[in-house]
């Protein structure tokens, strides 16, 4: 596959992608910046650069786009915010506060919810944000240093890792409420797996699989890529499935992304 270089991105973190209306482009976030490159000519550019935090030390960490709303959200690590940015007129709509280290952030495209991971360092609650819009509405109070965090929109439920307290909490997406979490045991010393990312592949029959990463640079923590199979019913479950362990490259931490076309149905994770 051809590969490009793009210049005049600054400290680029999250990416989140964007084909719908015509456009073809990526959403990059970094430091005080969202990018945005259009990726539709041979050679991908950085067509417009939006500040998004008015001066602040921001640190945009991640970045999600819903195509029904055309509505960008940019998580603030440094200053506790998220972003609202209109795609059509790449304009902020509206900048909320009041998170807590907000790391990661993703949509459930059939509610049009927006959920965002407050990794709260060295407290031992950690925390789900729920957007609507521009609004919070809603939050779910759970245990840990909350990272990664995805969603199922075909059974509208929402996976998040916490990395202290080694475990997958999953919310309903109806209630906005913790259902249960899930915890991998290591089977040579019996040591709890911290987790880093979340991915989920809802389209294997009646059960969802999902992707977890746990990386060595966390306390009895492995560079591993871990597969679960998880029931429709029964949560949490007893036991669930591991269905693959394999080995990556050091420090698994910066993002895992499911490829949901079905001839390749591979699953990326990068490293720090």
């Amino acid at each position: 596959l051809p590969m490009h270089v793009i210049d005049g991105l600054i400290s680029p973190q999250g990416v989140a992608l964007d084909n719908t209306r015509g456009r073809n482009r990526a959403y990059v976030a970094g430091d005080n910046w969202l990018h945005i490159v259009e990726l539709s000519t041979t050679t991908p550019y950085v067509l417009a650069t939006l500040e998004v935090g008015g001066g602040e030390d921001v640190g945009a960490y991640s970045v999600v786009y819903n195509p029904n709303t055309d509505l960008i959200y940019v998580t603030g690590y440094h200053d506790d915010s998220v972003t609202v940015v209109n795609a059509a007129t790449l304009s902020v709509v509206r900048r909320m506060t009041g998170f807590h280290e907000p790391s990661y952030i993703a949509v459930n495209i059939v509610t049009n919810k927006v959920y965002v991971s407050n990794h709260t360092t060295g407290v031992p609650w950690g925390y789900v944000s729920v957007i609507s819009g521009t609004d919070k509405i809603g939050t779910v109070y759970l245990s840990g240093d909350l990272y990664g965090i995805s969603v199922d929109a075909v059974r509208n439920r929402i996976f998040v890792a916490s990395i202290s307290v080694a475990r997958v909490y999953v919310i309903d997406g109806r209630t906005d409420t913790t259902m249960g979490d899930i915890q991998i045991i290591r089977a040579r010393d019996a040591r709890p797996v911290p987790l880093r990312q979340t991915a989920v592949n809802p389209s294997v029959m009646t059960d969802t699989h999902l992707w977890l990463t746990s990386s060595s640079g966390d306390l009895h923590g492995m560079d591993r890529l871990i597969l679960l199979s998880l029931p429709q019913s029964d949560w949490p479950p007893v036991t669930p499935l591991v269905l693959r362990s394999v080995a990556v490259a050091a420090s698994p931490e910066g993002g895992l992304v499911f490829d949901p076309n079905p001839a390749s149905w591979r699953v990326f994770a990068s490293s720090a």
